[in-house]
Parts: C-alpha cells; structure tokens; sequence
C-alpha cells in the first residue's frame, strides 16, 4: 500500500470548492510530485475540475489534457480525484460523482488516490481532516490512510478561510469555460494560504 500525504495547499483547495457550492457535488484533480515514489506520495496541489458537468465528458477530457500540459510543465503528475457528493450523508465511493474519472487516472496510474470529501466532518459534526481516502487495487478502491502536512494550523487556516469567504475566489474548470481570465489553477489562492500558514 502507498503511503498518502497532503499538503495544506491541496487539503484547503478541496475544501473550498466544496464549501463554495455546498448544494452541489464538485470533483477535481489530485497532483503530486512527479518524483514521488510508489511508497510516498505526497498530494502537493489540486486543480478543482466541476461543480454541474462532472461525469467523464468532453469538456472533463479537456481539462484532464490541460492538466497534464501543466502538471508536466511543473513537474507534477496526476496522482488521483478529488470528490465531494450531493448530499450530506453520502460521503463513500458508492455515492461518488464520475467514478469514472477516477477509473481512468488508475489506468495510468497504479498509485492514483480517491479522495472523498466527508460532509459531515466539514460542517464541524467530527474532529479531524474531512476526508475519506482510497486507493485501486485490482480495479477496486479500497480504504486506506493518510497524513495530513501540518494538521493543527491547515485546519485552523481552512476555518479562517472560509470565515473570510475565500470560497468565493475559488475557481473551477467550470467557472473558467465561464470565463477564460478566471484562474482556475488557483495560484491568487496558493498565496493567501502560504500567508496565513506563516501567522502560526
């Protein structure tokens, strides 16, 4: 099994996008490191793909193609998907917006993680990271763990965030096809964070 970190950039990322359409399901892309090893992966960023059109279609094959482009300019890769459900108390695979999505990273991907975004953790109703994390093995997703870089202060961060209404300057692909100047790598947001992070 491979050992999961995620980064307080990633985490917060996630977060965000779904606290911004918290009536919707919102899936993205998990990046990391294309150095990292099959033991140690460490998820260092997300790009936020949907919150209407997430199953796999054509507009979800240009953003797949355009995260590539920029992960392999970066010297990232894609290293899994990011989900949150509709509904509150949906928060497993089964429930899960465009498994496919997810599917298809595995094939490229042996190492690739499943991140499902748990609601109930996130609307303050547990203690922790609000995530349930998988990873394929013999085309199943199977549970697995994970650390979460810097806990204390990335949740502290997120709540303040959030507070602030950050959510609000977060951009998905969907926002982008919207409009083309909106950032939807989030780099306005990588900035904001790193601030907040230095304070603690």
């Amino acid at each position: 099994m491979s050992n999961y970190k995620i980064s307080s950039r990633a985490y917060s990322k996630m977060v965000l996008h779904a606290a911004k359409y918290p009536h919707c399901a919102v899936n993205g892309l998990l990046l990391a490191s294309a150095k990292d090893s099959s033991n140690n992966i460490e998820i260092v960023d997300v790009m936020p793909l949907f919150h209407q059109n997430l199953h796999l279609s054509p507009m979800a094959e240009i953003a797949l193609v355009q995260t590539e482009a920029l992960a392999s300019a970066n010297d990232l890769q894609i290293a899994g998907y990011y989900a949150a459900c509709e509904l509150f108390h949906d928060n497993t695979i089964e429930k899960a917006p465009s498994v496919k999505i997810a599917d298809k990273i595995a094939e490229n991907n042996p190492n690739a993680a499943f991140i499902i975004i748990n609601n109930t953790i996130l609307e303050g109703k547990g203690n922790g990271a609000a995530l349930n994390i998988y990873q394929n093995k013999e085309s199943h997703w199977v549970p697995t763990s994970f650390t979460l870089n810097q806990i204390d202060e990335t949740l502290d961060a997120v709540e303040l965030l959030i507070q602030r209404g950050a959510m609000k300057d977060l951009y998905d692909f969907d926002n982008h096809l919207d409009n083309v100047k909106l950032d939807w790598a989030n780099v306005h947001l990588n900035r904001d964070l790193q601030q907040l992070l230095a304070m603690y």
